[in-house]
């Protein structure tokens, strides 16, 4: 009776044993999927953003935003690239591929409602062709000049082949303090008193 029991138990064992190694692949490979998913939708991002900012440049700056189209394209190509960003952010927190202090919202927040939100008022001021100067047309040259940094950053991890998702830490230590516009501080304000 004694050798019916260990020998059950001992298959038993294995079994559960068995189990374990068949879950524990599984998680591996879903695991994996997600990173490579979060890389997939890192780079779209990466180079749908910059493709949002084709042909503009430091020296350019002022002639290129009173064109229309050049706004509407800015602003529809980096909305898209923040969709791309939004979908490799939940890959990373859905399958807890990052650090899980890792915060993806500060600079998300600073380009979808703090320049974009400027650049649209902006756009909305062309649409309505009032012939007078924009008011606040400093603060747009300051906006989109940030943004082509912002930009050009994305570039270089791209051109590099780095597709992991970047968190608030590595924007804030990789580009923030390269950023002009005061607008930055509305959205990284706390962040900045926690991490300084």
């Amino acid at each position: 009776m004694k050798k019916h029991i260990v020998a059950l138990l001992s298959v038993l064992l294995i079994i559960s044993i068995g189990f374990n190694a068949y879950q524990y692949s599984r998680l591996l490979k879903e695991r994996q999927k997600a990173y490579d998913l979060a890389g997939y939708h890192m780079s779209n991002a990466e180079a749908t953003f910059s493709n949002g900012l084709v042909g503009l440049t430091q020296q350019n700056l002022e002639d290129y935003i009173g064109n229309l189209e050049n706004i509407n394209n800015m602003i529809e190509y980096i909305q898209m690239a923040e969709t791309y960003y939004n979908a490799a952010t939940h890959c990373v927190s859905q399958f807890q591929l990052a650090d899980t202090s890792a915060g993806f919202s500060q600079s998300e927040w600073l380009i979808s409602n703090g320049y974009l939100k400027d650049i649209r008022d902006y756009r909305q001021y062309l649409i309505s062709g009032q012939g007078d100067n924009y008011e606040h047309i400093d603060q747009i040259t300051t906006d989109v000049a940030d943004l082509l940094t912002i930009g050009k950053w994305l570039e270089k991890r791209y051109n590099s082949g780095d597709f992991s998702v970047y968190d608030d830490d590595d924007f804030y230590k990789e580009v923030y303090d390269n950023l002009k516009s005061e607008i930055k501080y509305e959205f990284f304000n706390n962040f900045t008193i926690h991490h300084e």
